[in-house]
């Protein structure tokens, strides 16, 4: 190679190399403007993007509403009479009441045919159980006591008991054989003495008629042990009156023991009988306190309280004070013709009255811890008022201190 075409080639690849860092360094330039140019490319982009929607409406403000005007369930301040009184429903009915049972029965039953609402008279039998061959076993003993009774007479009619008069009879023969010795004298004597042969024997005499006597207690005591076990297969009403009750047994059930088949009432002794829901609703009601009663028709009665629990026996067993422990009887003093058992009747017992007090109604009273008080209406505003309290019942209260009368109060 000439020196001439190695200084062109040389020549050549500086050209050559200079041209390839020029054009790397331009790249580099190019690549960080992009990076520059790009952020501000995209903003440009989303700002121009965000006006092709459409323009939003600006938010109105909610239109002012009126509140409503606050109302009230109100009542007046009044000057009237107030009672507290009880008041309860019942019906009429009798404490003249028989429970008839078996005390112990052993066979079942032969006839049960009555039914609530019957009539019964005194000793009418309203039931009976199978008694067997007991009759026949009663006219059996009855026969049998007579037979000894007589067996009795017969022994008695030697009685020995005879004999001190037939020594009184000795003595006197013998008195009159002194005075005088006729044959006479001594026909009487002899047969004097005879007369006391003949009732030597006391002794025996004394036995036979024991025995006869035993017999005839005997036989009587059979006689009364049967009728009583007859007597225990029949169910009698005691008093006349009308059946309240009647179990569900029948002809050839086997009834328990002391179990009430039949209940009978006397209907002539009507009474109102009420239970309370709690015996402390009756704590201040006594004997003699006055009732009004109401018949379902509007009759009106006056009647009586005749048993109050505060009033009660305290003998009483623990069922019987079940029963009247919280409960009330009540007598009419004069009943209607229209009144029966199971008529149902109103009652109201006046505790206490009080004329021309302030009262207003029982729900615009409010209590707390003990403390009472009522909220008044004055004007728009309410306003807290403590007040005491009288007598009160299921409507109003009295007032006896806080209030006057017209005055507006907020019930709630």
């Amino acid at each position: 190679m000439t020196r001439r075409s190695w200084k062109r080639r040389t020549m050549c690849t500086n050209w050559k190399t200079a041209g390839s860092r020029e054009g790397t360094q331009m790249k580099s330039n190019t690549e960080r403007f992009v990076r520059w140019l790009l952020p501000f490319a995209a903003s440009s982009l989303l700002l121009s993007g965000c006006a092709l929607f459409p323009k939003e409406e600006a938010v109105l403000a909610p239109p002012l509403v009126e509140p409503a005007p606050v109302s009230y369930e109100v009542a007046k301040v009044e000057r009237e009479t107030i009672a507290k009184s009880i008041k309860g429903s019942s019906t009429f009915t009798s404490p003249i009441k028989h429970e008839l049972y078996f005390r112990d029965p052993t066979e079942p039953l032969q006839s049960f045919d009555v039914k609530v609402g019957d009539h019964v008279k005194k000793g009418q039998v309203v039931a009976t159980l199978d008694a067997g061959d007991i009759e026949l076993d009663i006219q059996t003993a009855e026969f049998e006591l007579k037979k000894a009774q007589l067996e009795l007479k017969a022994a008695q009619m030697n009685d020995p008991y005879t004999l001190e008069g037939a020594k009184l009879e000795l003595a006197r023969a013998e008195l009159y054989a002194k005075v005088d010795e006729t044959k006479l004298a001594a026909l009487d004597v002899a047969k004097a003495k005879l007369r006391v042969a003949e009732l030597q024997d006391t002794e025996k005499k004394r036995y036979e008629i024991d025995v006869a006597q035993m017999n005839v207690s005997e036989k009587q005591m059979r006689l009364q042990t049967l009728k009583k076990k007859y007597e225990d297969t029949r169910l009698v009403s005691p008093i006349a009156g009308e059946v309240t009750f009647v179990s569900n047994e029948a002809v050839g059930d086997k009834p328990e023991a002391l179990q009430p088949l039949v209940t009978v009432a006397d209907p002539t002794k009507l009474f109102v009988l009420y239970k309370a829901p709690d015996v402390e609703y009756l704590k201040e009601i006594g004997v003699g306190m006055r009732v009004s009663l109401t018949l379902k028709d509007n009759t009106k009665l006056d009647g009586r309280v005749v048993q109050a629990p505060n009033g009660i026996p305290a003998d009483l067993t623990e069922a019987q004070f079940k029963e009247h422990g919280d409960s009330l009887v009540i007598a009419a003093d004069k009943l209607s013709e229209k009144v029966e058992m199971g008529t149902p009747v109103d009652l109201e017992i006046k505790l206490s009255e009080h004329v021309g007090v302030l009262t207003i109604p029982i729900k615009a009273l409010h209590e707390f811890d003990g403390r009472h008080f009522v909220q008044v209406l004055d004007g728009k505003s309410k306003r807290e008022i403590d007040v005491e309290t009288g007598i009160q019942n299921a409507l109003k209260v009295e007032i006896v201190k806080g209030l006057q009368e017209g005055q507006t109060v907020i019930m709630e």
